[in-house]
């Protein structure tokens, strides 16, 4: 009899924006609020 084993199985997707702001973490958290309000969505293309 086989043994059985529990295997992790990761998708990474990433898309770049082009985001102005005074600085780089005010971007970053613009970028987080598109995000978590879904007007960004990552799917198959962004693979």
């Amino acid at each position: 009899m086989g043994v059985t084993y529990r295997v992790i199985l990761r998708e990474t997707l990433q898309r770049v924006l082009r985001i102005k702001d005074p600085s780089a973490e005010l971007a970053s958290e613009n970028v987080k609020g598109v995000y978590q309000q879904e007007m960004v969505v990552l799917d198959y293309a962004d693979l």
